[in-house]
């Protein structure tokens, strides 16, 4: 048991940086996240897939807007 005593000491040394204090910090610039919920029931959600489609040749998409569309289906067949 003894013999071990100094690889248990050095692994826990080997762990401590991974205890230290982690920081992030947002960059100056940021981009925004931009989603859209969409049902089949919903009579707004095609006209706002359109106006989603026509950012497709944005010179912003991916470096200042992120755009994210979820189908959700619990709203289906309500009308």
């Amino acid at each position: 048991m003894a013999r071990y005593f100094p690889l248990a000491i050095f692994l826990v040394f080997l762990t401590l940086p991974a205890l230290a204090e982690q920081r992030f910090v947002s960059p100056e610039r940021q981009a925004r996240l931009l989603e859209l919920y969409t049902s089949q029931g919903c009579s707004s959600c095609p006209p706002a897939e359109r106006w989603l489609n026509t950012l497709t040749d944005s010179s912003c998409l991916w470096d200042d807007l992120v755009p994210v569309v979820f189908h959700v289906d619990y709203c289906n067949y309500l009308g």
